[in-house]
Formats: C-alpha cells, structure tokens, sequence
C-alpha cells in the first residue's frame, strides 16, 4: 500500500501541490471579500447579456415627469391634485393602486378630499420607510399615511444597495423582529398579494423554515454568502432580484396624460398601477446590472420601477413559472472551484515530457484559454437557467493552477536538468580525477624510471670511473706496499747488523750508535704507518672495484622482517668472533602486518648489515670507555605506512656530532680509526636506498645517547 502510494505520489505530485494550492489561495482570496466586486460584475454583465424579456403587461406605472411637476406646482402635488389623480386611476377599476409617494402629512388644500379616497379605496397601498438610521438623513424613518396605516394598506419601500452603490437584492419584508410592525411588507410584494388574491392564492408559511409560501413556490431567505456574496448584511427578509431589463422596462404614462385623459380607458383595468417619480430632479434613481453598461453616464432606475419589477418577479414565479435567482451552497461551490483548478493541473501535467518548451507553453495556455471560454460559456448558459454561479474564483482557479503547473513544470524540468548536469558534472569530475589520479601515477612512474634511469646511469659511470682509478691506483699502491715490506725487513737485517757492529767496533762513539739506533726505529715507525696507509689504501680499492663490478641482481618479494633477522644474526655471528668478551642487547619489534614488497634482496641485505655493524661498533666503543655499567643496546622496529614501510635502527652509543651529520653519506667520509673503515659504506647505503628504491634515508642523533637511522621504503618499486 505505501508503495501504491508513492508511486501515486511520484506519478501525480505535481498537480497534489498545484491544485490543492491554488484552490486553497482562491478561497482564501474569496472569503476575505477581495473577488467580490468582479463577482458583482460578472452578474451584472450576465444580466446585461441575457435576451431582454418582454414588458409584464400586468404592470402599468404613472410616473411623475418633470412635465407634471411644472404643469402641476408646488411639487409634492396638493392633496387636491393627487385626490384627482386617484380618482381617474380609481375610475378604470385596477386590480391594485400603489402609491409610491410619501403622504404622511396633509398638503393643502383638498385634505378632506384626499382622506375621502383613502378611505373609498380599499385596494389602494400608500407607503412609508420602517427601517433607518439616526442621523442619516437619505436613510431614514418615514411614517405611513395615517388613514391607510389605520386600515392596514401600507407597504415599505426600503431598498439595499450593495458597497458599489447598485442595487441587486430586494426586500420582501424590512423587519423580521416579530413585532407588530414585522408583518408590513415591501411595496412590490403589498401589490402582488392583491393581484394574487384575485386568482385565489394567499401567502403561507412553508413547512421547511416557515418561509413565506405562495402556491407551490417556497421564497427562501437571502443568506449572507449566496452566490457572490462575502457576510453580507441579510437581517432584513431579502430575495436576489431577477430583473427584467433596464429602466423604463414597464409601460408607463404620465400625470398629465392620465389627468387629461390622454390614455386608453382600459389601460388600468385589471393591473397593477404603481404611482411614484419619474423625474431625475426628485432623486429617486438607483443604479441596477443594467446601468453599468449604459456609457459614462449610467442610467437610473426609479424607485417605483423597482418596485414594479419586484412585483412582477413574484407574479411570474408563482403564476408563468419564471424561477427566481438560484446558488449553490458553499461546500459545493468549492467543490466547484476546485474542479477548476484540478482541470488545467491535471490537463498540463499530461504533457509535462515534451521536449519542446514553447510548444508546451502554448498549449498549457491554449489549455487554459480553451477552459476559460467554456467556463464562461457554461455559467452563461446556467444563468439563463437562473442560477448564479461563482465565475470569478473558478476563473481565478484555472489561471492560479495553468500558471502554477506550468511554473512547476519548468521548476521541475529545471531541478532535474540540473541533477543531470550536477550527475554528469560529478561523474566528470570523477573521471578527471581518476585520469589525473592515473597522470599522476604514470607522472610518478615516470619520475621514478627517470631517477632510476639517472641513478643507474650515474652509478654505472662512477662504476666505470671508479673502477678505472682503482686499477690506476691498484699498481702503485701494491708496489708501495711491497717495498714498505721490503723496506721493513732491510730495516730489520740493519738494526741487527749495527747490533753486530757495535760488537765488533767496541771503541766506536756510544752516541753515534746511539743516534743511528733512533733514526732506525724512527724510519721504522714510518714504514708502519706507510704499510698501514697503503693497506687502507688497497682495501678503498677493493671497495671500490666490489662496487664497480657488482651486479644489482632482480627485483623480488623479500619479507623484509626475515631479511632483517638474517642480516642481524650475521653481523652478530662475526662481531662474536672477532670479539668474544663483547656482549650486546638486542630489542626487535616487528610489524607482523607487513607483506613482502618488491625489492632488490642482495642489496637490501647490505644495507641492513652496514647500518647494524655501525650500531655495533657505537655501542662497542662506547662499552670500552663506560665500563660495566652500560649496557650495550640495539633496537631494530618495523612499521606499516600503508604506501611504503619503515625500518628503524637505534643504538644507544656515543652518538655522532652535529656538524658531521650532513657529511655520514659522503663518499670516503668516516669517523673511525684508521683501518675500522673506509667511509664507502653509508655512501652505499644512501645509494641503494635513495637511488635504487626511491626510498627515503634519515638520521636523528643526540650526543652520548645513541643515533637512529630510518629507512622508508616504497610499496611499489618502478624499475
């Protein structure tokens, strides 16, 4: 199951965020009342669109014009004049009269005749205000006629106007406290229950809510977020108007038409005949849908109009069938707003894998263009079946999610062109610094055959120059050597014959034979010291003629722990012999994790048995001079580096001077006496170690307490 959902999640996460996303921040947006202006105008432009319905003929208003109000002055009319007016309206026997003037005080003269109407005319509807504001002087209380109110025919005109100053809502009744005064209704609804009682159809209460009930049509209350609508103030009784069309939809007359019987004598028989203004002067003008797209200058529409088509909204609902506005309840228009945004997400994510980045672009906008239209189209086409639906954020949806897919999309697309490029990238990386770990290691190889090049090649020729001075030098040094010899013994056979002559010549001078016997033994010490220089001399030579004439031998495995062993119990077993009285002490310590490495093993094993017989004679020197309470120690170790090892060689003799470390390596260089050495052998070392191995030799000294020589050698040795 967890894999099923990762799958899911892999196959569709883009549009999981965007969708969601976008359908979360168009709520958002929604109900902190941003959209509902364009919403306002979404329906206004709906309204305006709709084919225009044909006039109600049951409907006629008597509208006051400016021409009334110059013939007829003082404007309010005199009691006389309005009594006359309603008589001749009276006289064609309407169904209904509604007064949408205010008569709450007496305008003489012809009071008493005016009072007289009221009382005669039980179907006529006189008005005042029963909501306000205190201290608003355009929203305010205004009384009923006294006369009506006192028989019950009056009716409220209040009207609501949204914050844009349009007027899209009616109201049916202003107060829904259940006082007394909460049972007076708007005018609009006063004159259609009167048509409707003709037809035998009285309002009642619906079983569901107690709404108000006329015939089988329910009159459901305005609630504060219908449709378009974010906490909208609906504590009065409100239903959403479904306008007919714009001003001057009724048919209506004027005044002085009507007083001069200028009209057809049935035009009022059997309708409802509305009374209010039709003059701009008189102020009574509110904006409608329709008046938005009427130009710079909107036109009003009259209060009495509003009223007319209030009445015929409630006349058309219950008698021709006419619905009124419809909406969604909220839960169903996020639904609504969320299959928007899902839509494009899903229709985009689709095509996410083209390769063509423009042509992906243009169809994600096509997409959206396309889903635009038929969204547009649709909630028309649904408007014409009078329901208003929420437009504006489900186009806010498709826009939200095509822009956030397609960002999504390139984000995506850019995150995994970098992941190749940063793959690629790293793989480069790692194939560059495997060719350069691989250049180095051939960089190093060749170094290392160069130095071995140049070591063999310089060794060669100081083998070929050495060699040839030491055949140069072989001949005289022998004749030397055997003249000392020969030298030696006539000096010997002189010293006897003086013997013999100091006998036989008794009477000689004692100090001339005396003298003579110190310049022989003086010419003999000579000879000695000639004949030891001549064989130092002679041993130089075969040093170097060993050197000269040997033979490197090949590379092998050699455990370097076993050579060491055998080239210590070799240097021991001839230190033994040549002097048996001397003793030393012995500390090995070896890596047992070291593994044979590939060295030259002849020369190796004459490097370890140089650096042991010099640890030997130290500690033997320094037995000499020290006496019995030194112990003569050396310590040979071996570690493991890794790329190479170490050998370490200690002793804890005399130690050798700083100002001749630098020179230990030097060829003929040597601190032992005549005859212990003849200065080749660390200079063979360094050779062999450094020129033959590419190894590493150090020495650390410290006087009277010993030296130490290091030796590094490399794991893999480049011939």
């Amino acid at each position: 199951m967890l894999a099923r959902l990762k799958t899911f999640w892999h196959n569709w996460k883009g549009v999981l965020i965007v969708a969601p996303s976008a359908t979360a921040l168009v709520v958002i947006v929604r109900l902190l009342g941003w959209l509902e202006p364009l919403e306002w105008t979404a329906l206004d432009r709906f309204f305006q669109f709709r084919p225009l319905e044909p006039p109600d003929k049951r409907i006629v208003i008597v509208g006051i014009t400016e021409k009334d109000i110059q013939k007829y002055q003082p404007y309010p009319f005199t009691d006389a004049t309005l009594a006359k007016l309603l008589t001749k309206i009276k006289a064609q026997k309407p169904l209904v009269i509604g007064l949408d003037l205010i008569r709450d005080i007496p305008i003489p003269p012809g009071s008493n005749e005016l009072i007289e109407v009221f009382k005669t005319t039980p179907n006529l509807i006189g008005v005042g205000k029963l909501t306000g504001m205190k201290g608003d002087d355009f929203f305010t209380q205004i009384p009923f006629p006294p006369v009506l109110e006192q028989r019950g025919q009056v009716a409220d005109i209040s009207a609501i106007v949204d914050q844009d100053g349009v007027t899209r809502r009616a109201i049916l009744y202003p107060l829904r406290d259940n006082s007394p005064k909460s049972t007076v209704p708007s005018l609009g609804l006063a004159v259609a229950y009167q048509y409707l009682t003709t037809k035998k159809i009285y309002p009642q209460a619906s079983s569901n809510g107690g709404w108000l009930q006329l015939d089988r049509v329910v009159f459901y209350p305005f609630q504060e977020n219908d449709g378009g609508y974010i906490r909208a103030d609906d504590v009065s009784y409100q239903i959403l108007m479904n306008w007919r069309g714009p001003a001057e939809s009724f048919k209506h007359v004027s005044v002085v038409e009507v007083m001069e019987g200028r009209i057809d004598p049935t035009l009022f028989k059997d309708r409802i005949v509305l009374i209010g203004a039709y003059a701009p002067s008189l102020k009574d003008g509110f904006l409608t849908p329709y008046s938005k797209g009427e130009g710079t200058t909107p036109k009003k529409t009259y209060g009495v109009e509003i009223q007319a088509n209030l009445a015929s909204q409630i006349l058309s609902t219950v008698l021709d069938g006419r619905s009124l506005i419809k909406v969604w309840r909220s839960p169903v228009e996020y639904l609504w707003i969320s299959i928007w945004a899902l839509l494009p997400a899903v229709s985009a994510w689709k095509w996410r894998n083209s390769q063509n980045y423009t042509r992906l672009t243009l169809f994600i906008l096509m997409a959206g263009l396309l889903l635009t239209v038929g969204l547009i189209g649709g909630s028309y086409l649904a408007f014409l079946q009078v329901w208003w639906i929420p437009v504006v954020p489900a186009l806010f949806s498709i826009w939200g999610a095509t822009l956030g897919i397609l960002g999504y999309i390139y984000i995506d697309r850019l995150a995994a062109t970098n992941a190749i490029l940063e793959s690629q990238v790293e793989a480069r990386t790692l194939e560059l610094s495997q060719k350069n770990r691989e250049l180095e290691a051939t960089l190093y190889e060749l170094r290392q055959a160069q130095q071995k090049l140049i070591s063999q090649e310089k060794l060669a020729s100081l083998g070929t120059l050495v060699g040839g001075i030491a055949h140069e030098i072989r001949n005289p040094v022998n004749l030397i050597k055997l003249n000392t010899q020969l030298s030696s013994k006539v000096l010997k056979s002189l010293e006897q014959g003086l013997q013999e002559l100091q006998y036989f010549f008794e009477d000689l001078s004692e100090d001339l034979f005396s003298q003579t016997e110190e310049n022989l033994a003086s010419l003999g010490q000579k000879l000695v010291r000639i004949e030891t220089q001549a064989t130092r001399t002679e041993q130089i030579v075969q040093n170097i003629l060993s050197y000269a004439k040997r033979e490197t031998g090949e590379i092998s495995l050699t455990d370097i722990n076993s050579l060491i062993a055998e080239s210590l119990e070799l240097v021991a077993q001839e230190k033994q012999a040549a002097c048996p009285g001397f003793s030393c002490h012995y500390e090995i310590n070896c890596d047992r994790t070291l593994e044979p490495i590939k060295v030259f093993e002849r020369d190796m094993r004459r490097v370890f048995v140089n650096l042991i017989e010099n640890a030997w004679d130290a500690v033997e020197e320094k037995q000499k001079r020290s006496g019995e309470g030194y112990i003569p120690t050396i310590a040979i170790a071996t570690e493991n580096l890794g790329s190479a090892i170490a050998i370490v060689i200690r002793d804890n003799g005399d130690g050798i001077a700083c100002e001749i470390c630098s020179k230990i390596f030097d060829p003929f260089f040597t601190k032992k006496t005549s005859g212990k050495g003849t200065g080749l052998g660390l200079f063979f070392v360094h050779e062999i170690v450094v020129g033959e191995h590419l190894g590493e030799i150090k020495v650390e000294t410290e006087i009277g307490k010993g030296s130490k020589f290091s030796v590094v050698l490399p794991r893999k040795l480049a011939r």
